[in-house]
């Protein structure tokens, strides 16, 4: 793709101004919820009312040498998660572990004592928020079915190719493509996924366990995505 190719080489000015804009709108956002929360504590509804901020997807503005979306690294896929819950707590907590938005709908459902659909994906985290579970042991699995770009200049790009990556509750990440390299990350030491151990020999049993978590995840979703041996 010539265009997303310009974009990966586009001169250091021009991402500088990528990220003013990008940060300018993060203010902006900022703003925004600002006179939202004003708006319900001002007419008697904040102690009412679930209040949650994410977001679809994260942007990589540089890291990597990219500016796009489209690819499994943490800066794209990882997203804000902030809920407040008033008739559960007051009081600031990070809850440790991982989880994914699918998971959000089923939530805010049963904090307001709404029966689940039989149909609806996703669990829901209210026993987490109310601290009589953990996340701490929960993996996330992540789907994309195009390409995994890459910042090297004149790399071919698979076109619309499956991954699949599963991130385990221990911090560890595996992307996994029949048509390119495939990825495993150290996410504890190495957040940033600069040391791709997928072809660490010490790493095969590892490797081994989390496709198995892939594979049973691929049943219980019918996904038929083919993934490589190993």
């Amino acid at each position: 793709n010539p265009d997303l190719l310009a974009i990966v080489q586009a001169p250091k000015h021009a991402l500088d101004l990528s990220r003013r804009a990008y940060y300018a709108t993060l203010t902006h956002i900022d703003h925004q919820i600002r006179l939202v929360i004003g708006y319900l504590r001002e007419n008697g509804l904040l102690d009412n009312t679930i209040v949650v901020f994410t977001s679809d997807h994260g942007e990589m503005m540089g890291s990597h040498g990219m500016l796009h979306k489209e690819v499994l690294y943490q800066e794209s896929i990882r997203v804000p998660l902030l809920m407040r819950v008033p008739w559960i707590t007051d009081e600031y907590k990070q809850i440790a572990g991982h989880t994914s938005q699918i998971d959000l709908v089923p939530t805010l459902l049963g904090l307001m004592g709404v029966p689940l659909p039989s149909r609806l994906e996703g669990k829901s985290l209210e026993p987490v928020l109310r601290g009589e579970t953990s996340l701490e042991e929960n993996a996330v699995f992540i789907e994309t079915n195009g390409p995994l770009i890459r910042a090297e200049a004149g790399v071919p790009w698979p076109s619309w190719q499956p991954w699949r990556t599963v991130i385990s509750g221990d911090g560890w990440k595996l992307n996994l493509s029949t048509v390119d390299q495939c990825e495993l990350y150290d996410l504890n030491e190495d957040p940033t996924e600069e040391n791709n151990l997928y072809d660490d020999a010490g790493q095969k049993d590892r490797i081994s366990s989390m496709t198995t978590l892939l594979q049973q995840w691929q049943q219980e979703t019918d996904d038929d995505a083919l993934l490589p041996e190993v």
